[in-house]
């Protein structure tokens, strides 16, 4: 089992990478304001919750931005 900081760095790289991968993936998108806003690693390693916000128009970005 990774110890806590090293948890911590692992979900801070997944953060910056996937946040990298949005910025040039969604270019001209409607959905370009997507951004990684935390992220959890499991204690082995195997697992991580991403967890995003959303910015902008809730009817520009479609019926999955609507809450509830």
């Amino acid at each position: 089992m990774a110890n806590q900081q090293r948890l911590r760095r692992v979900a801070d790289q997944i953060q910056r990478e996937l946040s990298g991968l949005l910025h040039a993936e969604l270019q001209g998108s409607p959905r370009r304001d997507d951004h990684p806003d935390r992220s959890r690693v499991s204690p082995d390693l195997a697992h991580a919750k991403v967890f995003f916000t959303t910015l902008g128009d809730a009817e520009a970005l479609g019926p999955e931005a609507k809450p509830g």
